[in-house]
């Protein structure tokens, strides 16, 4: 073979041997690109996944999850996620999938959008006496989880009333710090509330499923009882006064058609819905509500007619109205208070024999009769404060009636409580009562602040032969064991009678409420308690539509140069 030949020859070779190089070559960049893109997708599905889980634990804990793994392993390859509150109260929620050399990251926000529907403390009609005690007490709208930390989400009122007198009271009562919400401190706003409170009511009266617990009658609870849990709530239905003392827990919806009272370390989680006839409710120590508290006082039902919800003409004295206190010993703590008892009653004066000590009683029989028989076989009476009590008075004992105007005053001592008969005061002008407040008459144990009083005392006679619960021996003292108070409660910041008053201005068919809140109580708006009502109540729909998610980056990244670039 020639040169020529095997030249020729050996250029085919080569060019055979070239050829063959570069598609070798061409095929390991196809499989190297291919097994690129793999791990790409592996890695992308990998974050996915790892995305699904991190946000559906936020969802189903918004306040609560804020964790974060790293290298889990996946079928897939690995990952990484992770959650973090941000100052606007959203989730920011990462997750990182990992195969081979490669890595994809996705974050997204979570955000809670729901609007407000029930405020902390909700109160419907008016509050006219409060005992508000300036320590470390605190009503919040800020969503709090139970136990007292800040939780992420929305935000509400510390207080809403529908009564303007209330508002004033309250903003004149509470210290602003102490009262704190979405509109910052002293956060009180006068407004119908968001949610139809009487619908509400009847929705959880309406519940007799197997989560129900009812109980008829005053009612106190403490010693570590527990109702429900957080993961089984209740609804708890309270004919009566309840009192929760103690170490009380409860969980779930408490119904209260009564007076309330929070004492002790006793807490309960969710809503306390309190209705009835006016009522005194009271939070102190350090009790603790975590969800939200409504208050409520009833009509009568007088005003038939009348659409907004005030008497077509005044009750009892005209204008303005009185207070009734009564005490069973020289003490600043009354036994029984009712605030406008002339226009809760319509009366414009005061029968002391009327039973019992709730719905215009008196407490005449509570404190005299004692199964049937008197307590106190021998008593002294008398009127004190007796030129502020301008009208007329008619007192019978056994056969003998007494009259005359009260400003002239009565005495009468060595009585028989059962030989009364007849023991009643009318007053025919409310400007003569002395003008003054139930702190003030409460406070003032010897003289009621000049508030007209009625009374009664015995003597420490010893003789051993009555039914006298002191026997003590003959030392001419006096024991006071029944008083009753009578003055013009005067409204904010009056210091003068107006006896000429709208009537109209006096919603007068319904009854006023009495708020105590002292000590470290706690009164904590909280989303987390609220939205496990839901299944019990359907009203109580705190989560609709709350939460949401969205995804806000994607990058795909080569770890041996960490170059990221948009997918």
């Amino acid at each position: 073979m020639g040169k020529g030949a095997l030249l020729l020859v050996l250029t085919s070779f080569m060019a055979m041997s070239f050829s063959y190089v570069t598609k070798s070559e061409s095929e390991y960049n196809q499989a190297r690109e291919k097994a690129n893109y793999e791990e790409k997708v592996l890695a992308r599905e990998t974050a996915q996944s790892a995305y699904n889980i991190i946000v559906s634990k936020v969802k189903n804990d918004f306040d609560g999850y804020r964790g974060s793994v790293t290298e889990k392993s996946l079928i897939t390859g690995r990952y990484d996620y992770s959650a973090t509150a941000e100052a606007d109260g959203s989730v920011t929620v990462t997750a990182t999938g990992k195969t081979g050399n490669h890595e994809y990251l996705i974050t997204g926000t979570i955000t809670l959008t729901g609007g407000r529907l029930i405020d902390a403390l909700t109160i419907e009609g008016r509050v006219d006496d409060t005992n508000i005690v300036a320590t470390d007490y605190l009503i919040t709208g800020n969503n709090t989880k139970p136990g007292g930390d800040d939780a992420s989400g929305i935000d509400v009122h510390a207080i809403l009333t529908t009564s303007q007198a209330t508002y004033d009271l309250l903003r004149q009562d509470f210290n602003s710090a102490q009262v704190v919400g979405v509109d910052g401190d002293m956060d009180i706003i006068k407004d119908e509330p968001l949610i139809n409170l009487a619908a509400l009511g009847d929705a959880i009266l309406a519940y007799n499923g197997a989560k129900r617990i009812s109980y008829s009658g005053n009612q106190k609870f403490g010693d570590e009882e527990v109702f429900g849990s957080s993961a089984d709530p209740v609804v708890m239905v309270v004919t009566g006064d309840l009192s929760m003392e103690d170490d009380v827990r409860g969980y779930g919806v408490l119904y209260v058609s009564g007076d309330l009272r929070f004492r002790d370390d006793a807490r309960w989680d969710g809503l306390v819905y309190v209705v009835t006839d006016g009522g005194f409710h009271e939070f102190k120590h350090d009790s603790a509500v975590y969800g939200a508290v409504i208050l409520r006082t009833t009509s009568d039902g007088s005003n038939s007619g009348n659409t907004d919800g005030k008497s077509v003409s005044d009750k009892g004295l005209i204008g303005g109205h009185f207070d009734v206190d009564v005490f069973d010993e020289a003490t600043t703590k009354e036994i029984y208070h009712e605030h406008q008892y002339d226009d809760m009653y319509d009366v414009t004066g005061v029968d002391l024999l009327s039973a019992g000590c709730k719905k215009g009683g008196l407490c005449w029989n509570t404190v005299f009769v004692d199964k049937g028989t008197d307590k106190y076989k021998s008593v002294n009476i008398e009127f004190v404060n007796a030129n502020y009590g301008a009208g007329t008075y008619r007192i019978k004992i056994g056969s003998t009636e007494y009259t005359g105007s009260i400003e002239s005053g009565f005495s009468k001592t060595g009585v028989t409580p059962s030989d009364i008969s007849v023991f009643e005061m009318n007053f025919t002008d409310l400007c003569s009562l002395s003008g003054t407040s139930p702190g003030k008459v409460q406070g003032d144990v010897s003289n009621r602040d000049n508030a007209f009083s009625v009374r009664v005392w015995r003597k420490n006679n010893g003789n051993g032969k009555d039914k006298d619960k002191d026997k003590k021996k003959d030392d001419g003292s006096k024991k006071l064991i029944y008083e009753i108070s009578v003055y013009q409660h005067l409204k904010n910041g009056s210091t003068t009678c107006n006896d000429n008053a709208d009537p109209d201005e006096e919603e007068s068919n319904v009854a006023g409420m009495r708020l105590w809140i002292k000590q470290d109580a706690l009164i904590a708006y909280s989303t987390k308690t609220l939205k496990t009502l839901k299944p019990l109540i359907e009203m109580i729909d705190v989560d609709e539509n709350a939460i949401t998610e969205r995804k806000t980056t994607e990058l795909s990244r080569l770890k041996t140069n960490l170059t990221l670039k948009y997918r």
